[in-house]
């Protein structure tokens, strides 16, 4: 028989579709070409051809969908060749060929062809002796199944999983057809342990396909198993191949790592406590674990083990070095035995790096300035805390004249800022230069302590300053002055920008007040001095009193009055005088009432 290539094939139809299948082909050739006769010196003589395909076989003929059938002498000279569609159904097909012989007798080779999607599916190739000058029958030829089977490799799995586990292992499908095969597998009865995730499918020629096998031992008694994997294609009668699994296993240890999970906080330059780990040995043998971490800030001891059945480990787990900036910071340590159930195994590690509480105050430093014996008001600072921990604060004063409150307090990270009160009580102090210090504090900030500089300067004492000062003169004619001289009825109206508080308990002790006053020798000029005293700031108002004057010789002319006032720190101001003139006709009392004269008002001091 020929090698033939291979062709495309197509899935074959159920298999009911057909019992049996007849190729008859029914040919005639001509002996003569285009229309012209061969010589007369050719045999001329007919060939009856007819194949069947086995019972065993129907079900994949039931594909075939050409046929081709090819008449050839033995050198390889082809006599004839025709080709053509098979009906699907047709229980039988008959044929016959006509030829033209060199010889009387040749003993030709007849090559019959089923094919399904141009893939040859079967064939056979007897030869034949035709004579010419008789009818010639080829017995019925039997086809031979010519499609490629399917391969697996390896053929057998033979595994050592371990106990209580799952495991996958898989084998190759291998198909040299050019079509599609379809196939399916199945697992032997009682193999509970071995599935197939994907138990059909199609492979293509020329692309293996992987089937993969799962074993599960989880309620397996240690010990060896074995099973097998039918493999069935479609076009092919029977198992086209069978897959051998055996697995062995014995008993084994079986790794048990508490805590899952292990949580560090740090304070940035501070490493933090340690914490364990427990390794255990739930299953049977002896478990010869190691451990390993994915980060250098991680270090733990013992790193490696043996524990027997029921037995256990300690492993203390320590942040040895802390990364550079605050944040959170993942690692994983991981405990391995090869041969133990549930290996390996993980623990999630987080670091959690925070920065320290911080003091923050929006002002170091504070001036101030009073006058000698008042105190200034009261300043306000602000603390915050910029750091990453609650901020539990104390402040103090090292003056006894600086207080700050509150003195305490918590302060979460990124709060509202509090207020801090700094009062200075500074009555007492003499003038001059003085400095003080605020400081907050908390051992565990990372910028503690923090101060505020309070310089205070207490200015000496100023003596008052009278703004305005104005009078109004009436000259009076009544018994008051009688033999006297001149009586003057006189209001003083002044203002102090340094005071806020009416005479009080000075040397006048209420108004109106009398003076009298003579001048005695020629030429005398007298004077009088007011003098008042206060205990504020922002002071005005009016003094009246009567004076008395005798100007007893012509060359007493007046009377000058002068007006000073004192603060409650005892600094008298500059004195301010009004001039009284001598009235005309003094030294003897006018008659009548009214006005002898005045004198003019206006502002005789200056503000300070």
């Amino acid at each position: 028989m020929r090698n033939q290539p291979s062709r495309q094939t197509t899935r074959p139809p159920p298999a009911s579709r057909i019992a049996r299948a007849w190729v008859g082909l029914a040919l005639v050739i001509a002996a003569a070409c285009d229309g012209v006769m061969a010589p007369a010196s050719t045999l001329a003589t007919r060939l009856s051809v007819s194949a069947t395909v086995a019972a065993d076989q129907s079900a994949p003929a039931s594909r075939v969908d050409s046929w081709r059938v090819t008449i050839s002498r033995a050198g390889g000279e082809i006599l004839a060749e025709e080709l053509g569609s098979v009906v699907q159904g047709e229980a039988q097909v008959t044929g016959e060929f006509s030829l033209l012989l060199e010889a009387r007798c040749e003993v030709l080779s007849v090559l019959i062809e089923l094919s399904a999607s141009s893939q040859v599916w079967y064939s056979a190739e007897p030869e034949q002796e035709v004579c010419a000058g008789q009818a010639n029958r080829l017995p019925v030829q039997t086809l031979d199944f010519v499609r490629p089977r399917p391969e697996f490799e390896p053929q057998s799995l033979r595994l050592n999983p371990r106990q209580d586990e799952q495991s996958s292992s898989s084998f190759r499908i291998r198909y040299a057809g050019a079509d599609r095969l379809a196939w399916s597998a199945s697992v032997s009865p009682g193999a509970n342990w071995l599935t197939l995730p994907v138990a059909s499918g199609e492979v293509t020629g020329g692309q293996p396909q992987d089937v993969a096998v799962d074993i599960d031992t989880s309620g397996l008694n240690p010990g060896s198993y074995s099973a097998s994997i039918t493999i069935s294609a479609a076009g092919f009668p029977g198992p086209v191949g069978t897959v051998l699994v055996d697995i062995t296993f014995r008993a084994a240890p079986r790794l048990v790592v508490t805590p899952s999970t292990l949580d560090f906080t740090a304070v940035v330059g501070t490493l933090p406590e340690g914490d364990n780990l427990t390794v255990s040995n739930a299953g049977a043998g002896v478990l010869a674990w190691t451990a390993s971490a994915d980060v250098n800030w991680l270090s733990f001891g013992p790193s490696s083990g043996a524990v027997g059945p029921g037995g256990s480990d300690d492993v203390s787990v320590d942040v040895v070095s802390l990364p550079g900036t605050p944040g959170t910071y993942q690692g994983q340590i991981t405990v391995a035995d090869p041969d133990a159930i549930d290996s390996p195994q993980t623990v999630d590690v987080t670091l959690d790096l925070l920065e320290r509480a911080a003091i923050a105050l929006d002002r170091t430093s504070v001036s101030l300035s009073t006058p000698s014996g008042v105190s200034p008001p009261d300043e306000t600072i602000l603390l915050t805390n910029p750091g990453g921990l609650p901020l539990a604060w104390t402040a103090s004063s090292d003056a006894s004249w600086l207080t700050v409150s509150p003195t305490s307090g918590a302060l979460d990270p990124g709060a509202t800022a509090v207020p801090l009160t700094l009062a200075v009580s500074s009555t007492a102090l003499r003038a001059g230069a003085y400095a003080g210090t605020v400081t907050v504090s908390d051992p565990e900030a990372s910028n503690s302590p923090r101060s505020v500089v309070v310089a205070l300067t207490v200015e000496p004492p100023v003596a008052p300053t009278l703004s305005a000062l104005s009078a109004s003169l009436r000259l009076l004619n009544d018994a008051t002055c009688a033999n006297s001289g001149s009586r003057f009825d006189i209001s003083l109206d002044y203002d102090d920008p340094n005071g806020d508080v009416p005479v009080s308990g000075g040397r006048l002790q209420g108004t109106p007040l009398a003076f009298d006053w003579q001048f005695l020798p020629a030429g005398f000029s007298g004077g009088l001095q007011l003098d008042t005293d206060t205990s504020g700031d922002g002071f005005s108002g009016t003094l009246t009193f009567d004076l008395c004057v005798a100007f007893q010789v012509p060359e007493n002319t007046g009377v000058r009055i002068t007006y000073r006032l004192r603060d409650a720190l005892t600094q008298w101001s500059a004195p301010v005088s009004i001039d009284i003139a001598r009235p005309m006709g003094a030294n003897a009392p006018p008659s009548g009432s009214g006005p002898g004269g005045v004198v003019g008002t206006g502002d005789v001091g200056t503000g300070g």
